[in-house]
């Protein structure tokens, strides 16, 4: 059975990925990998192959914890440009001094990236803010003055 994932540059990231994570998951446990003890309880290997064939759940769940599953099987730091493999490239090298820390980066509020040629890219949810049509100031006070004089032109219900 195939695992297909959404990008195929993560190959030479991964660690043994298929014989001890998803192996075991689907082997061992009889968990569809998208499902992921969400759904029913299978009670084969094949029964879960064909689930999942079936189903079209040759694919990981992104959302959730899920992720955190599959951190240990990943590893980018050869892709970081200031990776160092000759440094030792172990957990210990990825310490960074206060000095070389951009203090823009520590304002971020998580929502804005800032691309290596300068560009933003942002969240969409930051983009509400944008697409809503507020009025301006200027119509804004004129409506206020109009309401002023409202009482001046035409009979008013009092209560």
């Amino acid at each position: 059975m195939e695992i297909s994932d959404d990008d195929d540059s993560d190959g030479e990231s991964v660690e043994d990925w298929e014989e001890n994570a998803l192996g075991e998951k689907v082997g061992v446990g009889h968990v569809c990998l998208w499902c992921n003890e969400k759904g029913k309880a299978f009670h084969s290997v094949q029964a879960v192959q064909k689930h999942m064939l079936d189903k079209g759940h040759c694919k990981l769940l992104h959302d959730g914890d899920t992720m955190f599953e599959y951190a240990d099987y990943y590893d980018y730091r050869s892709s970081y440009p200031d990776f160092d493999e000759a440094a030792g490239g172990g957990e210990e090298s990825m310490e960074v001094d206060s000095e070389q820390v951009n203090p823009q980066v520590l304002l971020d509020d998580g929502y804005e990236l800032v691309l290596p040629s300068g560009e933003v890219a942002q969240k969409r949810v930051k983009d509400l803010g944008y697409m809503q049509r507020l009025k301006n100031k200027h119509r804004l006070r004129l409506g206020k003055k109009a309401n002023k004089f409202q009482p001046h032109y035409r009979p008013q219900v009092v209560f």
